[in-house]
């Protein structure tokens, strides 16, 4: 009879704690996305939410949002630097990126923004606006829009407890923004409103190069003569105004020391 008891005891606290330990790695992921402003200097909003069934065992939470930037857009790191000086957004470009070359001369990077999860009950959350910026296109034939996709994030998550059977693949990050310190991450897979976003960049009309380079050739030759003949002007005023002067004051007798 006890033995039978400790068998039905045995089997009871496996079956809560295999109950327990699917409901803390059952998690649903989703970021809801939109673009805001418009013209060449946008933002990009997300909102992160995760669900789960004890989120309370996972302890303290971060996020990392990894946007990948098309050849066609970039961050400043200037500005995210600003940023993270007033604790307003903690986000660092991954290597270098040269804000002043044109769309064609430029290769896609990454960024990575950084966040603690607001925890309610078994939800955890984050909103994160990014700033970022449209490189200029090349013109094309006739002109009009030009297409540049922004993809879909990655989302990382680290916990201060680590729950080993949550799924998703385990990849090395930097612990803190634009630190050399690592840290162990979960790649996250989760849901979207926008798996990926299109916008409609202006660019020039090709078709107009001739009549462009002509004006703009004269408007440079017609500058260069009216510079040209004001510094003529200028000059020859001025030795005017010397040859006047040298005859209305000729030097008396008096200034000259031989004369008695």
């Amino acid at each position: 009879m006890q033995r039978e008891l400790i068998v039905k005891w045995l089997l009871l606290t496996f079956t809560t704690c295999a109950v327990n330990c699917n409901k803390v790695c059952d998690i649903h992921a989703t970021i809801i996305r939109r673009i805001e402003n418009e013209g060449f200097h946008r933002d990009v909003n997300s909102l992160v939410e995760i669900v789960t069934g004890h989120s309370t065992l996972w302890g303290e939470c971060m996020l990392i949002l990894e946007e990948h930037m098309p050849s066609g857009l970039y961050v400043n790191p200037d500005q995210l630097a600003d940023l993270r000086r007033v604790n307003q957004l903690q986000g660092c470009p991954i290597g270098k990126v040269d804000i002043e070359a044109p769309q064609k001369d430029s290769t896609p990077h990454s960024v990575q923004v950084y966040s603690h999860l607001n925890r309610t009950e078994n939800l955890l959350s984050a909103h994160l606006s990014l700033p970022f910026h449209v490189r200029y296109h090349s013109p094309i034939a006739h002109g009009g829009y030009s297409i540049v996709k922004l993809g879909a994030p990655s989302l990382l998550l680290r916990c201060q407890n680590d729950v080993q059977c949550v799924q998703g693949r385990r990849v090395q990050a930097p612990c803190r923004p634009c630190k050399t310190e690592m840290c162990q991450w979960v790649n996250l897979t989760y849901k979207t409103n926008s798996p990926r976003i299109n916008m409609y960049v202006p660019v020039g009309n090709s078709s107009h190069q001739g009549l462009v380079t002509l004006v703009t050739l004269l408007v440079t030759c017609g500058g260069c003569v009216y510079i040209l003949s004001a510094i003529a002007d200028s000059y020859s005023n001025a030795r005017s105004r010397r040859v006047r002067h040298s005859r209305q004051s000729p030097c008396p007798s008096e200034c000259n020391p031989t004369h008695k």
